[in-house]
C-alpha cells in the first residue's frame, strides 16, 4: 500500500498530537470521551482512513463475511492488515475492515510511551468516511495500555495463519479422542508468551481461570458479576456452556465448569441484539483441516439462566474446599451466539464464564494473589487451590 497520499492529508495533524497528547478521559475501562473521540478523529482526519480503506480494500467497510475472516492466500496464506507508518512522527495506523476499527499505535520511546488508541466505526462506504461527521461514524474510542498495545499488534500478524504443519494436523487427527480437541488453547498460550517476555505463565491451557491461580494472580480473573462492563482489547475469554432447561424449568442452564472454548477479544460494537464482539480465535477451519486463527464475530447478549452454586464443602484433606453441596438460583449471565461453530464444536450458544485481565495479569496492575477474582459465587468452593501455585 502507498502510504504517501494518506500521509500528506494528515501528517501534520498527527505530528501536533504526537508533540502536545491531550489526557484522556478517565472514563471507566479506558474509553475516552467525546472531546478526546474528536481529537482523535481530528488526528488522522476523515478523509485519511477514507483512503486507508479504499487503498487497502476497494470494498465497502461492511464485512465481506457477516462472522468470520478466514485465512487467505494459501497453501500459507496470513495476509495481515498492513500499517500505515507516519515516518519520523512514529504513529502508526492499522485499519481492519473486518471489525471497522482503527487502531492508533503511539511511538514507545514517544510523548504516547507505547499506548494505542482503538476507535470503532459504524457501517459506511469509504466516501461516507471522508464526508460524514467524527459523531456520526465514530461509535466508540478506548485508551489502551503498552501491554494492550502489544496485544493489538500480535493479533494483526497472527489472524489468518495456519497453527499447525500438514505433518502436525494428520498426527492430531489421527490421536483425536473423543473430545476432538483443537488448538484454541494454543493460540492463547502464544501471545501469553509475547506478553510476559517467553513464557506461558500458566497461560497454556483451556482454563485461564486456573492459570490465574497458578500464576498467583487470581483477582486477575473477571466475571460479569464483579466487572459488569465485560472484557477489554486483547483480555483472554473463556467460554463455558448453555444447556436446555432442567425438566419442569422454563430458564436454560449455565454450565461454567464445562470449558468449551477460549480465545482473544478484540473490539465490540452495539447492536439492536446488543452487542456484536470481534474475537480472534485459534482452532478454526474444519477439525480435520489445518487449524487456523480466525477473526470471529459473536452476538453478545445478557439472559438470566439457571446456575448451581456450592452451598457445602468437605473440611478435611485435600479435598478441603470443593463443594460437597448444591442449590440452584437465577443469575444473569453473559451469552454468546454464533451461526459460525469452532473446529470440532456445534454452533450452539456459549456462556461467558469470565476473562483474564492482561493488564493485571500480565502487567502487575492491582489483582494480587488472592480470592477477589476466583473465589465468587459461581466458583465458590477453591479457597485452597487459589492459595499455591
Amino acid at each position: 500500500m502507498s502510504s504517501r497520499a494518506t500521509e500528506s492529508a494528515s501528517q501534520t495533524e498527527v505530528a501536533v498530537e504526537e508533540r502536545r497528547p491531550a489526557a484522556a478521559s478517565p472514563a471507566a475501562l479506558g474509553r475516552l470521551g467525546p472531546s478526546d473521540v474528536l481529537r482523535l478523529q481530528r488526528t488522522v482526519g476523515n478523509r485519511a482512513v477514507g483512503r486507508i480503506a479504499a487503498a487497502t480494500q476497494r470494498r465497502s467497510l461492511q464485512r465481506a463475511s457477516p462472522e468470520e475472516r478466514p485465512l487467505v492466500g494459501k497453501p500459507e496464506g496470513g495476509k495481515t492488515d498492513e500499517l500505515l507508518d507516519f515516518g519520523n512522527v512514529g504513529a502508526k495506523l492499522q485499519w481492519d475492515y473486518f471489525d471497522r476499527t482503527l487502531t492508533i499505535y503511539t511511538a514507545k520511546d514517544g510523548p504516547g510511551g507505547g499506548k494505542a488508541y482503538q476507535l470503532v466505526y459504524n457501517d459506511g462506504s469509504p466516501e461516507e468516511l471522508a464526508t460524514r461527521k467524527p459523531e456520526e461514524l465514530i461509535q466508540s474510542a478506548e485508551e489502551l495500555s503498552p501491554l494492550r498495545a502489544e496485544a493489538m499488534e500480535y493479533l494483526r500478524t497472527s489472524q489468518g495463519k495456519f497453527q499447525e504443519t500438514e505433518g502436525e494436523r494428520e498426527t492430531r487427527v489421527a490421536n483425536a479422542g473423543t473430545g476432538r480437541p483443537t488448538l484454541c488453547y494454543q493460540h492463547t498460550g502464544a501471545i501469553a508468551t509475547v506478553l510476559s517476555d517467553g513464557t506461558e505463565q500458566g497461560m497454556g491451557g483451556m482454563d485461564p481461570r486456573k492459570g490465574a491461580m497458578k500464576g498467583l494472580r487470581a483477582g486477575a480473573f473477571h466475571t460479569l458479576e464483579s466487572h459488569p462492563n465485560g472484557p477489554r482489547p486483547g483480555d483472554i475469554v473463556s467460554y463455558g456452556a448453555v444447556l436446555p432447561p432442567a425438566k419442569g424449568k422454563t430458564l436454560r442452564q449455565a454450565n461454567f465448569f464445562t470449558v468449551l472454548h477460549i480465545g482473544i477479544f478484540k473490539s465490540r460494537r452495539k447492536t439492536g441484539e446488543g452487542e456484536i464482539w470481534t474475537v480472534v480465535d485459534g482452532g478454526q477451519g474444519k477439525f480435520e483441516g489445518r487449524q487456523e486463527t480466525r477473526e470471529r464475530t459473536r452476538t453478545f447478549t445478557r439472559e438470566r439462566l439457571e446456575v448451581s452454586l456450592p452451598t457445602k464443602f468437605f473440611e478435611s484433606g485435600k479435598n478441603k474446599g470443593t463443594p460437597s453441596g448444591w442449590e440452584t438460583e437465577e443469575i444473569q449471565c453473559g451469552v454468546l451466539k454464533s451461526k459460525k461453530a469452532d473446529a470440532g464444536q456445534s454452533a450452539d450458544d456459549k456462556l461467558l464464564r469470565g476473562w483474564l485481565d492482561i493488564d493485571e495479569y500480565f502487567g502487575g496492575g492491582s489483582a494480587p494473589a488472592d480470592l477477589s477474582g476466583v473465589n465468587n459465587r459461581v466458583f465458590v468452593g477453591n479457597a485452597a487451590a487459589s492459595a499455591k501455585p
